[in-house]
């Protein structure tokens, strides 16, 4: 929050001290541009993740807060051991998606800790991946 007000202010000043428009307007679609590449990025390398997952067969049990992390996590039951999913939970949607039937999970060992990707985390990269790709193709169709 107190980057926006930084930058709230730095607009301001500049726009007081005399600067055009345009070169604001470029600038703050410059600023959209690295954080689209930053996203882009983040869901390349889920996307590359979930390339080398295994399958498995669990079961919903809960959703859980986690202490380290922001946000409700969908916990699953793996052959008697419990996974907790790597994306937060979508609490609008919950109920629809989250049952407590049979569920196929992509688990990655990785290090000493295991990512478990369900389907809605493998349709959040998917989409995500989509979307930011659509976005950078537009930047540079404006940029050149």
């Amino acid at each position: 929050m107190q980057l926006v007000f930084l930058g709230i202010i730095i607009i301001v000043l500049l726009i007081v001290l005399g600067v055009p428009a345009m070169p604001l307007i470029r600038g703050a679609l410059r600023l959209l541009e690295g954080f689209s590449v930053l996203c882009e990025l983040f869901f390349l390398i889920s996307f590359v993740l979930l390339l080398f997952t295994k399958r498995r067969r669990a079961h919903f049990l809960r959703m859980d807060e986690e202490e380290e992390r922001i946000g409700n996590y969908a916990v699953y039951d793996v052959d008697g051991v419990e996974y907790v999913n790597t994306f937060p939970t979508e609490l609008m949607w919950e109920k629809f998606l989250y049952k407590k039937d049979s569920t196929v999970l992509r688990i990655l060992s990785f290090r000493k800790r295991k990512l478990v990707f369900d389907r809605v985390s493998v349709g959040i990269v998917g989409s995500g991946l989509a979307a930011f790709t659509g976005i950078l193709v537009v930047f540079m169709k404006i940029f050149g």
